[in-house]
């Protein structure tokens, strides 16, 4: 096993210990989409990085600008062919997912992994946890749905048995994604202190 991918699953594990009770992470093997949710493309994004190397970016297909890491423990390319990440050689295990904006966070996820033979997947999430292993079927789609948490990030680890340690992930493709929109409460609260603060300041100047 690769020193980079030991230490990747002990700090996966550690988040999933750290992380809060209330905290969950809920995956589903299927595409599941939800109102709200957006595609991950490549070809309009507005000021991505998609040379290929361990971090390329797509966008959103509703906002150009609102990009998304992939990053992965091998070289990757963009294919916007099949609207997707590939690895430059032959497969990678490890990948994680997040926007590249670290301030916003998503509520669902969705993807295709495909392999170049059978194996598992479990993923890791900031916050939410560990899943238990998945399967995962080459010369398939392999479509997973990720809700539970406002995530900041999603990981998985490809092995081709449960406790394995293999590169077997050629591509993940057809991603969906659900960026948390703060809620009325929260912009309501915000205004606020904002009404406050210049409702302080004028009284300061008056002083």
């Amino acid at each position: 096993m690769k020193p980079f991918r030991t230490l990747a699953a002990f700090l996966l594990l550690g988040l999933g210990i750290a992380a809060p009770a209330h905290a969950a992470l809920i995956v589903q093997a299927g595409s599941f989409p939800q109102p709200g949710d957006s595609s991950v493309i490549f070809d309009v994004c507005s000021g991505a990085n998609q040379a290929n190397g361990l971090t390329v970016q797509g966008c959103l297909d509703t906002s150009p600008s609102t990009l998304v890491n992939f990053i992965s423990d091998e070289e990757l390319l963009v294919n916007t062919g099949q609207v997707g990440v590939e690895a430059t050689g032959s497969a990678f295990s490890y990948f994680t997912l997040q926007l590249a904006d670290l301030t916003k966070t998503f509520f669902l996820l969705i993807l295709n992994i495909h392999t170049d033979q059978d194996g598992f997947v479990t993923f890791f999430s900031t916050p939410g946890g560990i899943s238990a292993p998945f399967a995962l079927n080459v010369g398939s789609d392999n479509f997973f749905t990720i809700t539970g948490e406002d995530f900041q990030s999603l990981s998985f680890m490809a092995a081709d048995t449960q406790l394995g340690d293999q590169d077997l992930v050629d591509g993940v493709r057809q991603v969906r994604i659900g960026v948390t929109v703060p809620e009325p409460a929260s912009l309501a609260i915000f205004g606020a202190a904002l009404l406050g603060l210049a409702a302080a300041r004028r009284f300061a100047r008056r002083r």
